[in-house]
């Protein structure tokens, strides 16, 4: 039990680093089927090139469920938060933003 312990926290930092911080949505943006998101105080956990936009990528798992709470957090103006999985492709100019694989959102 002592060695899952010690195991979970060497890996917290790794985990709660991958995550966006909770923001209010500012803009929400379709580009190919893909959507995008900009927000107030966003951190950039994957440091990706693009800083202060969360995409959700429309093959991943959980993309609809994704889409439904950011909207419905932005109709209701509460904030939102994401998990970062990786840095990924967007359509501006070769830069990549970060995608997320998990949403959660702040009473």
């Amino acid at each position: 039990m002592k060695k899952i312990f010690a195991f979970a926290l060497l890996c917290a930092p790794f985990i709660s680093s991958a995550n966006t911080g909770a923001f209010l949505i500012k803009h929400i943006q379709v580009e190919h089927g893909h959507v995008y998101m900009w927000g107030d105080g966003m951190h950039n956990p994957k440091n990706c090139d693009i800083s202060g936009v969360v995409k959700l990528d429309k093959t991943k798992e959980g993309f609809d469920q994704m889409y439904s709470l950011a909207l419905t957090a932005m109709a209701s103006g509460k904030k939102i938060g994401f998990w970062a999985s990786h840095c990924g492709a967007t359509p501006w100019g070769g830069k990549n933003t970060n995608t997320a694989y998990a949403a959660y959102i702040k009473p």
